[in-house]
C-alpha cells in the first residue's frame, strides 16, 4: 500500500513515476519468491487518480479513494471505466453506516467502514474463573 501521505506534494507526473517505480520493486520481489497479493495506492483527489490510471495495465490492482464525496467517487468510477483497466476502486474515510448505501450506489468495488471499529461501543467483560 502506498499511502496518500507518500504522495503529498507531488505533481501528477511525479505520482505516476513514484507508483511506477514501486510497482517495479514489487515485481522484483515477486520474482525472488515473495508472495504479494495485491498492489494498492491511496489517493486524495482525482488528479492523483488520473496519474495512477495513466500507468500501464497491471501496475496497480486497487486504488483507495480517501475521503472522496459521492460525486467524486462517481467521477472516479467513470474515469476508471473509461481507462478500461481492471483496477478495483475502494472508498474509505468518512464512511459510516449512515452513508454506506449512497457510497455503494456510486459503483465503487469496495467500501471500508472504519466506524465498525472506532465507533463501536466497548464493554468490560471478565471471564474470571473462581
Amino acid at each position: 500500500l502506498i499511502k496518500d501521505n507518500h504522495l503529498s506534494g507531488l505533481t501528477p507526473p511525479q505520482v505516476a513515476k513514484m507508483v511506477g517505480k514501486a510497482s517495479k520493486e514489487r515485481d522484483a520481489l515477486v520474482k525472488r519468491g515473495m508472495e504479494i497479493k495485491f498492489f494498492e495506492v491511496e489517493v486524495d483527489n482525482l488528479e492523483q487518480l488520473d496519474a495512477v490510471l495513466s500507468l500501464p495495465m497491471g501496475t496497480v490492482d486497487i486504488v483507495l479513494c480517501d475521503n472522496f464525496d459521492c460525486d467524486m467517487l462517481t467521477q472516479a468510477v467513470r474515469k476508471r471505466d473509461a481507462s478500461e483497466k481492471p483496477i478495483l476502486l475502494e472508498a474509505s474515510g468518512g464512511v459510516s453506516i449512515a452513508t454506506v448505501g449512497a457510497i455503494a450506489c456510486t459503483g465503487v468495488d469496495r467500501i471500508s467502514v472504519g466506524g465498525l471499529t472506532h465507533q463501536a461501543t466497548s464493554i468490560d467483560l471478565g471471564l474470571d474463573a473462581a
